[in-house]
């Protein structure tokens, strides 16, 4: 099975020729535009996020040359966060689109997970303490058998640095440097623009940060 990764597009629909096509695309969250009329702190700007998502980016994932699309939320994707993520009806989505929030989908034998939470941080969307209590609960309830994880943000020390800072999850790379059954082969992931196109190992996992914008969020590919 072939993938392609993208990840903290942000409204940045870049063209996708024939070299992208796969088998899966593999979108790891922050998808809306950052202009501040798209903020999701105020009312306005969540209804903005959600007319966007219906006039533009579902239209882009059906053009896609991909046959099915899994993806997941990010910390800037307000609209997904409140009501349940009901300002996004399922009947908008394709049925080749699977959205993943703490759910996963089994796709010609290949089970596919998707987490949206990352570590609180000006308490943006999908964000939660990074303790075992909070944020370490979702990686426990990962099933069995997950062979790629799905996840906005990374571990710690994996495709992480800013600066001389390592951002990425606690819980998340003490979940996955340990013992437990349900860690993924693969975990696809973004959030952290400085480590984009990095690659790294979190144990037995391997890391891919599939950003596809600069710190700046000036995209690296048109």
């Amino acid at each position: 099975m072939k993938l392609i990764g993208l990840s903290d597009i942000h409204g940045n629909l870049i063209r996708v020729g024939p070299e992208f096509t796969a088998d899966v695309a593999v979108i790891a969250g922050d998808m809306v535009p950052t202009s501040s009329v798209f903020h999701g702190t105020t009312s306005e700007g969540v209804m903005r996020q959600v007319e966007w998502v219906h006039s533009m980016f579902i239209p882009w994932l059906q053009s896609l040359p991909v046959r099915h699309v899994v993806l997941t939320w990010g910390n800037h994707d307000w609209f997904a966060d409140q009501q349940g993520g009901s300002l996004v009806p399922d009947l908008w989505w394709p049925e080749n689109v699977h959205v993943l929030v703490n759910t996963s989908v089994d796709i010609e034998g290949v089970r596919f997970y998707g987490v949206p939470q990352t570590p609180r941080f000006h308490d943006w969307a999908f964000n939660e303490d990074d303790t075992p209590e909070s944020l370490g609960r979702r990686w426990d309830a990962v099933p069995d058998g997950t062979r790629v994880l799905v996840s906005d943000g990374p571990p710690r020390g994996s495709c992480d640095s800013v600066g001389n800072l390592r951002v990425g999850s606690l819980t998340m790379e003490r979940w996955l440097r340990g013992e437990a059954t349900n860690r993924p082969e693969v975990m696809v992931c973004g959030h952290i623009h400085e480590g984009a196109g990095q690659v790294s190992h979190c144990g037995s996992t391997t890391v891919y940060n599939v950003s596809i914008v600069t710190p700046g969020y000036k995209p690296k590919y048109k």
